[in-house]
């Protein structure tokens, strides 16, 4: 539902959809994993694991799809797939920054730097042949992904809808209706550290994860499975931390090893439970702790 910019805003990411819909599912289940950065063999794993069916299951991405990890283009290649439905990440949106040409736009040129600036991106330079490919399925990624209704209403996003330090947030309404005056708001967002409009924040913002009482404002309407934010209990290794309405799925997928918790993280929404794979080949059970 991309619209004309007002002058003077940037065109960049403007032509993203803000809000793609997807009725439920009732011949299938819907997962949703967490940061891949690359990690596409931890994914086949965990999605061999939960006996994922590639003709009645879905799988939802949180974002950032690419860098870091092994097999950035693995995971891209599955842009291509019927069964797999992503939303956009902060490094999506750095990679399309870089591979599309320089126009002088000041939100893209901020984008490029720091994805030129952010270590494990030398193969995006390797790869820059495969961009006409995948610059087009970039820009078809939405900031966010609705799903089902009512009580069974859940959303997919990167970072949060949620500003901790004003309390301003996206209402259920405002990704029902995107209206301009909402989503081009400017203001500054903590994790982004500048000033930028909603899209930013849905990709970059960290508000709500690092205030000292997250759970102050009023809780939003409907449940906001994200990532962006590595979220790893130290003492229960198997939680998936639940902060509000908002559950962070991203475990650090591309920081696994033998000694660590770090790992993919993989979530059946309608069985309520969910599957990481460590470093070690381990996959343990995982659940919801409410409130960190």
């Amino acid at each position: 539902m991309a619209h004309e910019p007002e002058a003077g805003m940037s065109d960049f990411l403007q032509d993203n959809p803000l809000a793609i819909h997807h009725a439920s599912n009732p011949e299938g289940r819907d997962f949703v994993v967490g940061d891949l950065h690359g990690c596409r063999a931890m994914l086949d794993t965990l999605l061999a694991h939960a006996r994922f069916d590639l003709a009645k299951d879905r799988l939802f991405s949180v974002g950032d799809l690419v860098d870091r990890g092994p097999d950035s283009m693995g995971c891209l290649e599955m842009l291509q797939e019927s069964w797999f439905f992503p939303v956009l990440g902060n490094h999506d949106a750095m990679l399309l920054a870089f591979w599309l040409p320089s126009g002088g736009d000041v939100r893209q040129e901020d984008y490029r730097y720091a994805f030129k600036s952010n270590p494990g991106t030398d193969w995006a330079f390797l790869e820059r042949e495969a961009s006409s490919r995948y610059i087009p399925l970039l820009m078809q990624m939405p900031f966010i992904r609705i799903v089902g209704e009512d009580a069974q209403r859940f959303q997919i996003l990167h970072a949060e809808r949620r500003d901790n330090d004003t309390a301003k947030f996206l209402s259920d309404a405002d990704l029902d209706d995107p209206r301009p005056e909402v989503w081009d708001h400017h203001h500054f967002i903590q994790g982004f550290d500048d000033v930028g409009d909603w899209r930013d924040h849905l990709l970059w913002g960290r508000s709500y994860i690092n205030a000292r009482q997250p759970l102050m404002f009023k809780r939003l309407a409907s449940i906001d499975f994200t990532g962006h934010t590595t979220a790893v209990h130290a003492k229960i290794p198997d939680a998936v931390i639940q902060i509000g309405n908002q559950v962070y799925l991203d475990s650090g997928a591309f920081a696994a090893h033998e000694e660590s918790l770090a790992g993919l993280t993989l979530w059946c929404v309608g069985e309520d439970r969910g599957w990481r794979l460590l470093g070690d080949g381990r996959i343990l059970d995982c659940r919801r702790l409410t409130g960190g």
